[in-house]
């Protein structure tokens, strides 16, 4: 099983984004596979909390974040709760926060970087 961290990134308009980073056994020098949900998706949704399960194994560490933008509350993390923010929510604002994940990626171990957008 992978290890989880839990991380929080800035995000638009002061806003975070919050990650789960998930390491492989080998945690040094490996690839990180950054898996973004769509405009009206989630990190916790469907079979993208699974998306370690997969990776890890092959010594590829996962990041799954939520936009700060999405809806979906930290505390409340299944559940679109904060409409207010959603209304607000931009194609524009996920692809900033996309690059935002890439440049600034939280921990030095992670080398090359693939990105996959559902």
């Amino acid at each position: 099983m992978a290890e989880k961290i839990q991380l929080v990134i800035p995000g638009s308009e002061n806003q975070q984004i919050h990650a789960h980073l998930f390491l492989p056994e080998k945690e040094i020098d490996v690839p990180v596979f950054i898996f973004c949900h769509g405009f009206k998706g989630f990190r916790d949704w469907g079979f993208f909390p699974r998306i370690a399960d997969y990776f890890c194994p092959e010594n590829v560490a996962v990041l799954t974040f939520n936009h700060s933008f999405n809806g979906v509350d930290e505390a409340q993390c299944e559940e679109f709760t904060r409409l207010d923010l959603f209304a607000q929510n931009t194609i524009s604002r996920e692809l900033s926060e996309i690059q935002s994940v890439i440049t600034g990626r939280p921990l030095p171990i992670m080398l090359p970087c693939l990105l996959l957008r559902i």
